[in-house]
């Protein structure tokens, strides 16, 4: 079940008691690179979230003409793992 939780230091987020596509929508606007996140979609395990997400990916998938600090971002999240509403742009991991 999706939940609207806050985190230990108060801030707004979602959870799903179930593995759960995050879809992080851009939202920018005054020159800040603001995203929401919503749950996308819920799944008994892992491989058929990493097929939702592929699949909502390749529907977001446009012509490449956004910028990549503008577009849209897809997470497959663990069951109960907070996801925070609203956040910056994610860094992409090193290494």
């Amino acid at each position: 079940m999706i939940q609207a939780v806050k985190t230990k230091k108060g801030t707004q987020a979602i959870t799903s008691d179930r593995w759960h596509v995050v879809h992080s929508r851009f939202q920018g606007t005054g020159g800040k690179l603001l995203f929401v996140r919503t749950v996308h979609s819920e799944h008994d395990d892992r491989g058929g979230c990493l097929e939702a997400a592929r699949l909502l990916w390749g529907r977001l998938s446009g012509d490449g003409t956004v910028p990549v600090a503008e577009r849209d971002e897809v997470f497959v999240c663990r069951p109960n793992y907070k996801s925070l509403e609203r956040s910056r742009h994610r860094r992409p991991r090193k290494g």
